[in-house]
């Protein structure tokens, strides 16, 4: 009996897949992985990939892997591990987050986004996570545009920050309207823009 109990458990967890095409310079140059799995009725677990193809590895090696635990509620952190390469630029780290501070990466923002009513003008403020010192940022909906992803056209809305004062990192995100999809997120990256578009939606 106890065996088909944690069957059924383990059967009914939530896993999303969403698989992206990696862009700099209007150039494919990698892929990206942004999965997201039902831990249990309070969390849920977080997995960004990011890698640049080995042609690109020559010019500027792009590897990135984020694991998150995040509150179910408000898509705040718990848990961050990170393990990122920009070329020669290697960044590591591991921390549990008080669950008393509201701490986010730009990455479980994306989720947190997808989860609330947008329109045009609506703003939202985060404290963002940072190994040796936290920043606010802020995102506003800044307007809608009708994105071609997957052979479908997606009514967005488009989200930008509005009060960030570092180039590095800044996040901007076309939402569908319909399905509440990342269709499109920007990234400011050392070198500028890096541009992932959705290829594929899996869901187990």
């Amino acid at each position: 009996m106890m065996k088909i109990v944690v069957l059924i458990l383990l059967n009914s967890l939530i896993c999303e897949s969403l698989s992206y095409d990696v862009y700099f310079k209007k150039i494919n140059v990698g892929s990206a992985i942004l999965k997201s799995t039902e831990i249990n009725v309070d969390s849920n677990e977080i997995l960004f990939i990011m890698k640049t193809k080995k042609f690109i590895d020559f010019v500027y090696k792009i590897r990135e892997q984020i694991t998150m635990v995040v509150n179910k509620d408000n898509y705040s952190l718990a848990y961050i591990k990170k393990n990122t390469q920009h070329k020669n630029q290697v960044i590591k780290y591991e921390k549990n987050i008080d669950n008393k501070i509201k701490l986010y990466d730009p990455i479980s923002i994306i989720y947190f986004l997808r989860n609330q009513k947008l329109f045009l003008d609506k703003s939202f403020i985060f404290n963002i996570f940072k190994p040796n010192n936290n920043q606010q940022i802020g995102m506003r909906v800044i307007g809608e545009e009708l994105i071609n992803s997957m052979k479908k056209n997606h009514a967005c809305f488009i989200l930008a920050p509005f009060n960030n004062n570092h180039e590095k990192g800044k996040i901007k995100i076309w939402i569908s309207k319909e399905d509440k999809i990342p269709i499109i997120i920007e990234q400011h990256g050392k070198s500028g823009k890096i541009i992932m578009k959705l290829n594929k939606i899996i869901n187990d």
